[in-house]
């Protein structure tokens, strides 16, 4: 497995009272602990800890914080290690409030952030993503042209991370290129790997993939996204929105039957029979 696939800061994605540093990236506490909805970031000779990312319909995101705030102290005690953090959250319990000062290009104010029970990753996932516009991120094909998740492909995009150690996305795989042979219309998958075109060439000898394969270099794709586990699949709306994230095997039959239930009530729409 390639742990430089996750970073550090996404070990910490629900950013709950709970310490979730020492979680594999595979699967994450579920907990009624503290939940407040930030990413954090690196810390250096400053005050503080920054945010990398303030999830959508979170606590915080609904108290006003931004991305690249930089939280100075929480209920007035400072601030300066990620762990120094993570400490105080951890005395904290929801259904109350904590008081974050923060640092915004320059200026210093406070923030009255609501505590929340921390949800199931999954929905955390979802809320954060569904309905917004899709990343810009840069990915490539096999051979080194730009590809888009956006206005390059028609109807429904559907994206999903994989790599070629996981025997899970295999069958995501499978599912897919099933629904597809039945109903080739109903959307196109875009296969995004952070692994290179060499180690993908030698991995489709054996198992060969239908779908378009998109490299994404440098992980950028894999942490707009914040993808912290396989499967994770996204749906894309022709206009450039998020339709839905699933990240369960178990949650992958129902999201293709709504797929192609959709492209069979088009046909009947376009269809002149009476």
């Amino acid at each position: 497995m390639r742990r430089s696939l996750f970073r550090p800061a996404l070990s910490i994605l629900l950013a709950t009272a709970a310490t979730l540093l020492l979680l594999t990236p595979t699967a994450y506490a579920q907990s009624s602990r503290a939940w407040v909805g930030i990413v954090l970031g690196d810390t250096d000779s400053r005050p503080g800890v920054d945010v990398d990312v303030v999830l959508r319909r979170s606590p915080a995101h609904e108290a006003g914080m931004e991305d690249g705030d930089r939280v100075l102290a929480v209920n007035g005690r400072p601030v300066r290690t990620t762990g120094k953090l993570e400490s105080i959250l951890r005395e904290q319990r929801p259904g109350r409030s904590v008081v974050l000062t923060i640092e915004r290009e320059g200026a210093t104010k406070t923030l009255e952030v609501a505590v929340a029970a921390s949800p199931p990753t999954a929905e955390v996932i979802d809320m954060h993503h569904r309905g917004f516009a899709v990343p810009d991120v840069a990915l490539t094909d096999m051979d080194g042209a730009d590809l888009s998740l956006t206005g390059q492909f028609e109807g429904l995009v559907v994206v999903e991370f994989w790599a070629t150690w996981c025997s899970v996305c295999r069958q995501v795989s499978r599912k897919l290129e099933a629904a597809l042979d039945e109903h080739p219309e109903a959307f196109t998958v875009l296969s995004v790997t952070s692994e290179d075109a060499d180690t993908v060439r030698d991995h489709l000898e054996t198992h060969p993939k239908a779908h378009t394969i998109a490299l994404d270099e440098g992980n950028g794709a894999h942490e707009a996204f914040l993808v912290n586990s396989y499967p994770f699949v996204v749906v894309i709306e022709p206009e450039g929105k998020i339709q839905t994230v699933v990240t369960s095997i178990g949650d992958m039959d129902q999201l293709i039957t709504g797929l192609v239930s959709d492209d069979e009530g088009s046909d009947d729409e376009g269809s002149d029979e009476p």
